[in-house]
């Protein structure tokens, strides 16, 4: 999350812990899930993932893990993981974090972070986006958040590239008092566009999450 200066100006990231490096307690399953990342949670009931090397165990390790390989962006040893759509009707993953600053009204900030679609995923999908809001984001369990993200990837425009990272960003005026950023997707099924871009061991559209700034 960084604000749009001059460029005499040297930006800030607002998000802390923006690469997931930073952790609680090391995740040594799946089981163990976002919430023992530093600084960041699960805003409702679902289960959202956190990958570390650190992990004693393949399934939540990096760069193999239960969903496939993929190294890490920067940092070397994390990221974390989202489903943004499944068989199951409207489940979905969200993660949240509270910013080092609230957003000033008026002024212009540019969202970023990078995405990879899991090589389990037998389903990809356009639908990832990234809203911020005064007070956290709160859902109840599994359903999409109702909230209209201010920045979002283009509907159509499937994220499925299983190998690189994919960079979202956006750049929306502060309405003020913005303190919570949340990533995910907030659309229904039936909003919800999907690609099969192959046989996949999980009916899932899964993506790995990194770099949020």
């Amino acid at each position: 999350m960084l604000p749009v200066l001059p460029l005499f100006s040297s930006a800030q990231n607002l998000v802390p812990n923006p690469s997931f490096e930073n952790y609680i307690t090391c995740p040594t399953t799946l089981n163990h899930k976002i919430d023992r990342c530093a600084n960041w949670f699960n805003p409702t009931g679902a289960y959202p993932d956190y990958y570390h090397s650190c992990s004693s165990a393949i399934e939540a390790d990096v760069p193999l893990n239960s969903y496939g390989f993929q190294a890490e962006r920067t940092g070397g040893n994390a990221y974390a993981g989202l489903n943004l759509y499944t068989i199951n009707p409207d489940d979905r993953e969200y993660i949240e974090v509270k910013l080092t600053n609230s957003l000033v009204a008026g002024k212009k900030y540019c969202v970023s972070f990078y995405v990879s679609c899991a090589d389990s995923s037998e389903l990809a999908t356009s639908r990832l986006g990234a809203y911020l809001s005064n007070d956290s984001a709160l859902g109840t369990f599994f359903n999409p958040l109702p909230f209209i993200p201010q920045v979002e990837n283009a509907l159509g425009n499937f994220l499925q590239d299983t190998s690189n990272w994919i960079r979202i960003s956006g750049v929306f005026s502060a309405a003020g008092g913005e303190r919570f950023l949340t990533i995910g997707n907030f659309h229904n099924d039936a909003n919800t566009d999907t690609l099969r871009i192959k046989p996949g061991i999980y009916r899932t559209s899964v993506y790995y999450i990194d770099d949020v700034s």
